[in-house]
């Protein structure tokens, strides 16, 4: 199964003086979460056999798991957690 959050906010809504902005929040993006530090989060992950993936783009940016059906609920908890509180 898939599961993704895809939000309409990408480089092009970077203001002038925060050029650069998108691509170093997806560089920290997967260094952990308030509830998940890096190594918890990247374990987590591992044992679910799962594949996360975070891709800010020009229109668009994207967090997405490829994981087993039995775990969507977990990695829909994982995603929302680095979106609404990434440990940046």
């Amino acid at each position: 199964a898939s599961v993704g959050i895809y939000l309409n906010a990408g480089v092009r809504d970077e203001a002038r003086d925060s050029v650069g902005a998108a691509h170093l929040i997806e560089q920290l993006a997967l260094t952990g979460t308030a509830k998940r530090p890096g190594a918890k989060l990247e374990a987590e992950v591992e044992a679910m056999g799962a594949t996360l993936r975070v891709k800010f783009g020009r229109e668009q940016s994207s967090y997405s798991m490829s994981l087993f059906g039995g775990d969507v609920k977990q990695g829909l908890d994982i995603l929302s957690d680095l979106v609404v509180t990434p440990g940046l």
